[in-house]
């Protein structure tokens, strides 16, 4: 299909191509969509994981700080699995990038 602002004739791989294509009227709106969505549950993890360190030091809780930082190291390195099984998801035919994505919300 012919995408707007871009040449036929320009058929090699362009991040700016490409960024033209994501952000085309035809995709425009799946793409906020989807960095909506990417972006609450990044953001909703990330701030759980950062700022519960200073939740534990406001409350006169018993937990050392200490032991609430090998738990996030822990919890961070729990992670890199999940990114390699994911790509390897997302590269498969069996999975593929739509359902990788609805799996990852579950």
């Amino acid at each position: 299909t012919e995408i707007e602002g871009v040449k036929t004739e320009e058929k090699k791989f362009s991040v700016l191509n490409q960024f033209r294509l994501i952000f085309s009227p035809q995709y425009l709106r799946t793409t906020l969509a989807i960095q909506a969505c990417m972006s609450i549950s990044t953001f909703s993890y990330r701030g759980f994981t950062s700022f519960i360190l200073q939740f534990y030091e406001a409350s006169n809780s018993s937990i050392k700080y200490s032991e609430t930082m090998f738990n996030n190291v822990i919890q961070q390195l729990a992670g890199a699995p999940g990114i390699l099984i994911g790509t390897w998801m997302v590269n498969n035919a069996l999975f593929g990038r739509r359902w990788t994505t609805v799996g990852s919300f579950l």
